[in-house]
């Protein structure tokens, strides 16, 4: 298991070689509020469409676990970002 806060090109690659269809990460895959793409892909932009091809062809789920995390987890002493539990 790799621990990464984004799923660049090389995490997806790493996935694939080991035959996983699921990458858990914090950020989004194409990071801006939102994860919007319509104009990545009108741009014709290399990474997008780098990642895209990749998960498309390997069936892959990619979870951002961003806002879960930061929820907080229960401490002794109250509730704590799990950003800093890792």
């Amino acid at each position: 298991m790799y621990r990464y806060c984004w799923a660049n090109v090389h995490v997806i690659q790493a996935a694939i070689d080991q035959q996983a269809n699921l990458i858990i990460c914090h950020e989004s895959l194409f990071w801006n509020h939102g994860d919007h793409t319509t104009w990545l892909e009108d741009a014709n932009n290399d990474v997008y469409l780098q990642k895209v091809e990749l998960l498309r062809k390997h069936d892959m789920v990619v979870w951002r676990n961003h806002d879960y995390i930061h929820s907080g987890i229960q401490t002794k002493t109250g509730y704590t970002d799990g950003i800093f539990m890792a």
